[in-house]
Order: structure tokens, then C-alpha cells, then sequence
């Protein structure tokens, strides 16, 4: 029988990944849906045939298992503390929380309801990264030494997905970061971080998000035997989203645990924050010819910020 699950937000993540994500996984069926734009809630609901409700204190006095809570960051703390207290288990956009203390209460609560929680970290999970997680684990780069992800706007996703590539993180020792003006009007940035162990990560993104259509998202693992190279897509994040779903509704049924739990969730959530104050931080200005440069060169970037 399959297990009943609501979704709280219905927005475009909910529509674009969670729909395709939740048609594909086996042992789940959407019994209910949750939006304050109640024209999205009932879109979204009448795709799999489930009830559309007003709001999310309604959802959850339905005969649902589990619920998936896919709403803005502002929103996801109280929500998702509300949802174990009224025993459901709970699937969560990342980041899980908006600061560390706050997922700390969420992982007390599930302890204290016997309650299964999930983060919704796919980007970990995509199959590339799955297949870069077996190289690194074998050893087919060598020590890795620098990861860089392009992507369009400055976000969380990738620490948690260094995070299970590494399947440890480093100390991190230092923030850092760089700015240039392109002739476009807009600011590329560089923000990085490093470890302890030498690796360094580095971040690239456009703002204003206007200047960011031309950015391909992708995701680099330089090693000192080779590197490995992927792009972001949609497919991707539905292979990924998929997993979680099903590592969730196994982990309620005692048949494992949950792939990317609270506890990995706070480690990088501190880690994201470290870097965010490091953002507010002035900027070294470098120019836009040196900023190509380091776009090119991980060897490069890493020297730069590293000093060796």
C-alpha cells in the first residue's frame, strides 16, 4: 500500500521537479496539496488526482503520512516544526533550516516524535555526482584539490553536495572572494572557501540575476590526477529528487536511513553561513580580463586565493 503524503508549496520548484519526481517514485501517493495561491494548490492537487487546501494547518488534519514542505526559506522553519508536531514525517527543501539552531530544534523534535526526516538535497544525488563520488572514493583523481561551481545565483546546494562527495568536510580555515564588472553591467563574483586539508571551493555567480541567463551551470572536481566536469539540468534534478523520496520512505520503514539527514544539514549549514558573512565582507576588485582568466584555470584560482 502506498504511503500518503501532502505537499506543502506549490510553486514552480514543486511543479518542475517534485511533480515528475513524485510520478517516477514508487510507494508514494500525493493525497494533498497546500498554497496560499489556492489556483496553484488546486493545479498542482489535480495533477495526481489529490485535494487542494488553503492552508497548511488544513493539510495537516488530512490522513497523511508524510509531508513534503517546498516553500520559501522565511517560511520553512515554522512550517516544518509544525508538521513533526503534528507526527507527520517530514521532507524538506534545502536548506533544511535557515541557521544551524534551527535545525538542531527540527532533529530534537523528530527524535523526541520518532519521526523520519529527509532534506531535499538533490543536487547530491544527481547521477553525475553519484559517479563522481565513486571516482573520488577510488581514488581515480588523486587528492582532490580544488572544487568550483558556476551557477546564477550565490546558494547552499553545492556545500552539501561537496559534503557527501568528500564523505567528510575539513575544518574550514578561511572565506574569501573577488569581484569584477563585465561590460554587460553586471558583477561576477567569486566566493570561496578553504579548508584545513588545502582543498579549496570556489563559488562564480552574475548578479544582478538579469546579467546570469548566459551562465551554464556546472560543476567541476579537480584532482591531481584529473578532473571531472558536469552540467546542471532538469533531468538531474528529478534523478536525484526521486532517490531522496524513496531513501525516505525506506528510512520510515526501517529499512535504512535518510540519505541526507539533519546532521549533514547543520555541518554545511555552517559552513554557508561562514561564507555569507564573508560575502558581506568588502570585495578585492580584480578586472574582468583576470576574472576570464581564473574562469579557465583552477589552478589559478587556487593560487589566488591560497597565495601558493
Amino acid at each position: 500500500m502506498a504511503v500518503r503524503v501532502g505537499i506543502i508549496g506549490a510553486g514552480r520548484r514543486a511543479v518542475s521537479v517534485y511533480k515528475p519526481a513524485l510520478a517516477a517514485a514508487e510507494g508514494l501517493s500525493v493525497a494533498a496539496v497546500a498554497d496560499i495561491d489556492e489556483r496553484a494548490a488546486h493545479r498542482l492537487a489535480d495533477a495526481f488526482g489529490a485535494v487542494a487546501c488553503a492552508s497548511s494547518q488544513a493539510l495537516l488534519q488530512m490522513d497523511v503520512d508524510g509531508v513534503i514542505v517546498a516553500v520559501p526559506p522565511r517560511l520553512k522553519d515554522a512550517i516544518s516544526l509544525t508538521v513533526l508536531e503534528a507526527g507527520k514525517h517530514l521532507f524538506v527543501e534545502s536548506p533544511a533550516a535557515q541557521s544551524a539552531g534551527a535545525v538542531r530544534r527540527l532533529a530534537q523534535k523528530a527524535r523526541q516524535r520518532n519521526l523520519t526526516v529527509e532534506v531535499a538535497e538533490d543536487e547530491a544525488f544527481w547521477p553525475a555526482a553519484v559517479q563522481h563520488r565513486a571516482d573520488v572514493a577510488a581514488g581515480r583523481l588523486g587528492r582532490v584539490v580544488a572544487v568550483h561551481n558556476d551557477c546564477r545565483e550565490f546558494y547552499y546546494h553545492a556545500y552539501a553536495r561537496l559534503h557527501i562527495l568528500l564523505g567528510t568536510l575539513p575544518r574550514p580555515l578561511r572565506y574569501g572572494g573577488w569581484q569584477a564588472a563585465l561590460p554587460s553591467g553586471g558583477r561576477v563574483t567569486w566566493r570561496a572557501v578553504q579548508f584545513a586539508d588545502g582543498l579549496v571551493y570556489t563559488q562564480r555567480f552574475i548578479h544582478p540575476r538579469e546579467h546570469s541567463a548566459a551562465v551554464r551551470p556546472r560543476w567541476i572536481v579537480a584532482g591531481e590526477r584529473g578532473t571531472l566536469i558536469d552540467a546542471q539540468s532538469t533531468e538531474q534534478h528529478i534523478a536525484g529528487l526521486r532517490y531522496l523520496l524513496e531513501q525516505w520512505l525506506a528510512a520510515q520503514h526501517g529499512r535504512g536511513t535518510a540519505a541526507y539527514g539533519l546532521g549533514k544539514a547543520e555541518e554545511d549549514i555552517a559552513i554557508w553561513q561562514g561564507l555569507e558573512a564573508a560575502a558581506r565582507l568588502p570585495l578585492r576588485n580584480v578586472s574582468a580580463q583576470f576574472a576570464e582568466r581564473l574562469a579557465d584555470s583552477w589552478i589559478a584560482v587556487r593560487q589566488r586565493f591560497t597565495g601558493n
